[in-house]
């Protein structure tokens, strides 16, 4: 069985990562069709990964969707799997020309962006053999109560197992991983641990990932507070990588405004690190407070939370373990995504 996942754009967002970590270890069963073009592959893709892309700038130009149908009818899949509202044109095309495939439509958020993203996602899911999300939230929040009249499933959201490292801290040291743009928070991350560094002289916050419009701000936020040389911008990393500089760290904070998943979240609870989060998108779904993480109540109550936290090492060490558990039973995406993938066939040919 052949699968294709169309996407508006290559990237570096979660939705885009999923699709190379899928198309990588599916063996050749899954291929991504971007429909804005790029010259070569993505700097999260790797090269046996099977790519294709369209020719037009906008991803909604008709001419993108047609290269599209050019992938399809070329790499014959039997299931096509659509995520985010731009792939609407596309979606419309190939539903009409490719009438013998099965079509899903794959939704990351619990919120439209605007009016054309609900009413895309509205009519794609009204015309998809099933509709994928990946939480409940999302699920929910998407599509409401016509979800339980629709063929719906939650897929994993695990791109790897990580290895756990034993947490020695409590120590005041902090780490976030992903995007920096305005979405994420992170300023509000940087007056959180304002307020944690004028108690903890020792207090270091390493702060890992691509500019997406927020990096120099934030760099003007650290400098105005006095925190230069406490606030590391570290760039982009590998998990790998990742998983090595944050070794020491005991929390990860993520105050996004809004969220899907949240991989990173994800990740941050695998290694074993107490996430300090705003219970946005799916996050509030799997982090729990005072259980397995720290959800976000304003600045001065979460700081003295936190130093709750640093102050009592078996209380820290059990929140951690806590996190960890939370995924220890998870499947992996690339195994949902293709178990999903054989439902969808299955059901529509009963």
């Amino acid at each position: 069985m052949r699968m294709l996942h169309v996407i508006p754009e290559d990237g570096i967002g979660g939705v885009e990562i999923a699709a190379y970590r899928a198309a990588e270890r599916l063996d050749g069963a899954l291929r991504v069709q971007f429909l804005k073009p790029h010259g070569t592959p993505g700097e999260n893709a790797p090269s046996e990964v099977r790519i294709a892309y369209g020719t037009a700038a906008n991803a909604l130009d008709i001419r993108n969707a047609f290269c599209a149908v050019r992938t399809a009818r070329a790499f014959d899949p039997g299931v096509i799997v659509f995520s985010l509202w731009k792939t609407i044109v596309a979606f419309l095309v190939m539903r009409l020309v490719l009438r013998d495939r099965k079509f899903v439509l794959f939704v990351h958020s619990d919120r439209s962006s605007h009016v054309f993203d609900r009413l895309a996602t509205s009519l794609m899911a009204r015309w998809s053999h099933a509709v994928w999300a990946d939480s409940a939230s999302a699920l929910e929040g998407r599509l409401g109560e016509r979800r339980h009249r629709l063929r719906t499933r939650i897929i994993s959201f695990i791109l790897h197992k990580s290895a756990a490292i034993v947490r020695d801290g409590p120590k005041p040291l902090f780490a976030y991983w992903g995007r920096l743009n305005r979405i994420k928070g992170i300023d509000q991350a940087i007056a959180l641990f304002y307020r944690i560094a004028a108690r903890r002289p020792d207090a270091r916050f390493l702060i890992i990932g691509p500019d997406s419009g927020a990096l120099e701000g934030l760099k003007q936020q650290v400098h105005g507070l006095g925190l230069d040389g406490r606030v590391t911008f570290a760039g982009a990393m590998t998990m790998p990588e990742i998983s090595e500089a944050t070794a020491d760290a005991s929390f990860f904070i993520q105050l996004s405004k809004q969220e899907g998943m949240a991989m990173s979240v994800i990740e941050a609870m695998q290694l074993g690190l107490v996430p300090v989060v705003t219970p946005v998108g799916a996050i509030k779904d799997y982090c729990r407070d005072d259980e397995n993480a720290v959800v976000f109540s304003g600045i001065e109550d979460t700081a003295d939370r936190i130093e709750v936290l640093l102050c009592d090492a078996d209380l820290y060490r059990a929140t951690s373990r806590s996190a960890m558990a939370q995924w220890t039973d998870a499947p992996l995406y690339q195994d949902d995504f293709i178990m999903a993938a054989r439902d969808v066939i299955d059901a529509t040919q009963a």
